[in-house]
């Protein structure tokens, strides 16, 4: 065995996923269990329990319960996970640092991922156990040895039961598009002009997001709409209100007819406009609620909250929140920005959160939302991620937080094929999340040089990239994986907002990605047909019935340089 050569303990705000039940198994991939007693692993405090490793407040502190085991021989370049199961004495009696759970490789030399356990993250005492989760990705040489450490901080009984190291898997369908071992499928596209309006208003008419209905039979398509009726003079740009619209064939047409979600009310927070935002269905609750982006006069873009109470159904008048606006511009982000690393989130001047996106709520009761900030003073944009139970407190830090900003231009820069203006990529606007096998997707749009639209030909790169992080586990800025091939879509021409609004989710097992493009929501569906014949995606002008991404019968498949 080797020695422990280097103790390193350093302060970390990256993630640690908690849970007391077992992880799912999505068929045969890398895997390995250990025991804390094995002779792999050595020891620097504590003493052996049968098969278990024990220390307590007698032992000494400051030191590594276990260290090990050297492994060599795993998959390279594979995000992987590592559940510690352990239990405490006491997890109530203050919020000190207990432990440290790191992954190194070469003796230390590498750090891999490194998480504090606080005593409140116990959510039981022993003799009950708790399975903590770390995130990391193998090194490209698998003769780097791995160590899965624990080190004991100070101040209360630990027992360590076992160690377990598994790979991260999705044979699903977001797993194939991954992989490039799937294309996807043209399924329609639509328009929606304001009734007894001009046609050309469906170019305003965008912000899509999409619901299946409880049952799956029906597809709900909630979207603003603009120029309904005449401007109030207070208003000096958008007005603007929130319909929705269904369909029973899974997008290939929608109904003509629509209910209004929400819509201006004078002297209140969204006097003007409720514009892009995300709808969510609790059946728990039997309600819907439509958290978007708001405007009153003082031309400040904040976030409100609309609930519609006892319905299975999307169709309806909304209630606004009392607390509107529920978020405001900087409220969230000012929290989350990490003031020792400003350089690409800073909390003093990062806001306007807006286009939310809610990906999922948890077994406690917690809606995760996800959402852009723009920083003018720096011209960075970024998408974050909070918490909450009623959409007026939120939570930034935490467990299942990044306590930080989730993509910035950290994560675009690293994006193949695209030439960034000078200064490279600015972060992110918009961003869409699916859930798929033990992976959260984020397909999310990027520009360069302002999160403004620059719709000069050829000046202005705006692109569509696919990153993903494990289940649950929103990862900090420069921390998501990257698509091999990034990004995913771009513009048949290079310009600003060319394709927005774009959408990564699931309908009756089915993946679906929309997009608009050349003023069209464009819908596809993924096949499992094989692989693209040309990527990136070109998205360009609408296709017809008889198109597919194959490569085989699109034009708009082309490369991209």
């Amino acid at each position: 065995m080797q020695s422990l050569s280097v103790i390193l303990v350093l302060c970390s705000s990256a993630l640690l996923i908690v849970t007391s039940t077992a992880h799912d198994n999505y068929g045969d991939g890398y895997r390995r269990s250990f025991l804390p007693t094995d002779p792999a692993f050595g020891h620097q405090t504590g003493q052996a329990d049968g098969p278990w490793w024990v220390v307590d407040i007698s032992d000494k502190a400051q030191s590594y319960m276990t260290y090990g085991p050297y492994l060599t021989g795993y998959p390279p370049n594979t995000p992987m996970a590592v559940d510690f199961t352990l239990s405490v004495d006491n997890n109530i009696n203050d919020a000190l640092n207990v432990a440290t759970l790191s992954v190194v490789a070469n003796d230390g030399a590498l750090i891999l991922t490194q998480q504090q356990v606080i005593r409140t993250d116990f959510q039981s005492v022993a003799p009950v156990t708790q399975v903590f989760t770390v995130f990391f990705v193998t090194p490209s040489n698998a003769s780097e040895p791995l160590e899965f450490r624990v080190y004991y901080a100070c101040c209360t009984e630990i027992v360590q039961q076992q160690t377990v190291l598994r790979q991260l898997l999705d044979p699903g369908p977001t797993g194939l598009l991954w992989n490039n071992t799937a294309h996807l499928n043209f399924v329609s596209k639509h328009q929606f002009p304001t009734t007894n309006s001009s046609p050309s208003t469906a170019g305003a008419n965008v912000g899509f997001f999409f619901v299946p209905s409880p049952d799956g039979k029906i597809l709900y398509l909630f979207h603003r709409e603009y120029f309904f009726e005449p401007r109030p003079t207070y208003c000096k740009a958008d007005y603007a209100r929130i319909l929705v619209r269904s369909s029973t064939d899974g997008g290939r047409t929608f109904s003509q007819n629509f209910t209004i979600v929400a819509t201006p009310t004078p002297n209140s927070p969204f006097e003007c406009a409720i514009v892009d935002g995300a709808a969510h269905f609790d059946a728990n609750k039997g309600s819907w609620v439509y958290l978007g982006q708001c405007l009153a006069r003082d031309h400040v873009w904040n976030m409100c909250l609309f609930t519609l109470t006892n319905s299975v159904t999307p169709f309806g008048l909304y209630v606004p929140s009392g607390a509107n606006p529920v978020v405001r511009s900087g409220q969230l982000w000012s929290r989350i920005c990490t003031p020792t690393r400003p350089a690409h989130c800073n909390p003093a001047t990062m806001g306007s959160e807006g286009t939310p996106d809610i990906p999922y709520k948890d077994d406690e009761g917690y809606y995760y939302v996800t959402f852009h900030g723009w920083d003018p003073t720096h011209s960075q944009a970024a998408r974050g991620v909070a918490k909450t139970l009623d959409f007026v407190n939120w939570v930034t830090h935490g467990a299942g937080l990044a306590g930080d900003a989730i993509f910035t231009s950290l994560d675009c820069n690293q994006w193949k094929g695209v030439q960034w203006a000078a200064g490279g990529c600015v972060g992110s606007g918009e961003g869409t999340i699916t859930v798929s096998g033990d992976f959260m997707y984020q397909l999310i749009e990027a520009p360069d040089i302002t999160l403004g639209c620059e719709t000069t030909i050829g000046v202005q790169n705006w692109v569509l990239g696919l990153s993903r992080a494990p289940r649950g586990a929103f990862l900090a800025t420069g921390q998501w994986q990257q698509y091999a091939v990034s990004p995913l879509v771009v513009p048949i021409v290079k310009s600003g907002c060319y394709i927005q609004y774009h959408r990564i989710f699931f309908f009756n097992a089915t993946l679906y990605v929309t997009y608009w493009a050349d003023s069209w929501l464009q819908i596809f569906v993924l096949s499992g047909e094989g692989p693209f014949a040309s990527l990136p995606i070109v998205a360009g002008p609408p296709l017809d019935a008889t198109s597919d991404l194959s490569g085989e019968n699109s034009t708009v498949t082309k490369g991209w340089g």
